[in-house]
């Protein structure tokens, strides 16, 4: 029987001129197989390839619907742009980018250039840091009972009340201080936003992930990433440590992870899940 056609897999795109780290060739993930990792040119751009060849009858997406397939084949992915990660841009394309010749290739690149210089340029000398903002909510509020002028108002009160009157403050209590938790949740994102302006490029906002999925025993208020020129990375980070020093004691903490092909700031869409033509 004959074996099926291999097809044209896209990891990323980079300028043809571009200095890129040669990633390994790829562990066996069966029952996909990903040939060496190749650059296609195309004029001044330059595709980042590999043959894939799936059993017969097989589609990608049939395997992503097993777990048993769908994570090595998701981190494969991942690491090989990761490492491309170095000084001349690539664009990381979505997982899943794949052509049934370098022709189609090259014709998908042709059709996008200009907005595939322009996202090289958006991202050329810089990199994505993802940026995460848990907070506390107990700990934030224990500290505002003892601050906001309003909330020390009503505790009193509560303390001087009868048992009916003590009842009705106590809820009234409960909801101002649920409110100025998120009022100095929000004033505290302002304020980090604020300060990272001058030092990233770009930043963007990502879905909050439940307790479940981060892990922590405090709730994520900002799930974002970064476009951070390399030339500010320092005071990238400084600005992060500073939000850490003002507004730890308060319940907050940040987390940075890094550095990441800059996924979020890749804006062109190239291709589909079915076979391009």
């Amino acid at each position: 029987m004959a074996r099926p056609a291999p097809l044209v897999y896209v990891y990323g795109i980079a300028r043809a001129e571009a200095k890129l780290r040669a990633p390994g060739r790829p562990a066996d993930l069966a029952p996909a197989r990903f040939g060496q990792p190749r650059r296609l040119p195309c004029g001044d751009l330059a595709a980042i390839v590999c043959d894939l060849t799936l059993p017969e009858g097989t589609t990608l997406d049939g395997l992503l619907a097993d777990s048993r397939h769908a994570e090595p084949l998701l981190l494969h992915h991942h690491r090989m742009l990761d490492a491309l990660v170095g000084a001349d841009p690539v664009l990381p394309l979505r997982f899943g980018v794949m052509f049934t010749s370098e022709r189609s290739v090259a014709a998908v690149l042709n059709d996008n250039r200009d907005a595939l210089r322009a996202a090289l340029d958006r991202i050329d000398g810089a990199l994505e840091w993802g940026l995460k903002v848990y907070c506390r909510r107990a700990q934030l509020g224990h500290r505002l009972s003892g601050a906001a002028p309003a909330l020390v108002q009503l505790t009193e009160e509560i303390s001087g009340a009868t048992e009916g009157r003590a009842f009705f403050l106590r809820r009234r209590l409960e909801n101002h201080l649920r409110d100025e938790i998120e009022r100095a949740i929000a004033q505290s994102l302002t304020d980090t936003a604020d300060r990272l302006r001058d030092t990233v490029g770009d930043m963007v906002s990502c879905k909050l992930q439940p307790a479940e999925v981060h892990g922590r025993d405090a709730d994520m208020v900002f799930n974002g990433a970064c476009l951070v020129p390399e030339a500010r990375e320092e005071s990238f980070f400084r600005v992060i440590e500073d939000m850490r020093s003002t507004y730890g004691s308060s319940g907050f903490a940040y987390e940075i992870i890094g550095p990441l092909p800059p996924y979020n700031f890749a804006e062109p869409h190239l291709g589909s899940d079915e076979h391009a033509a």
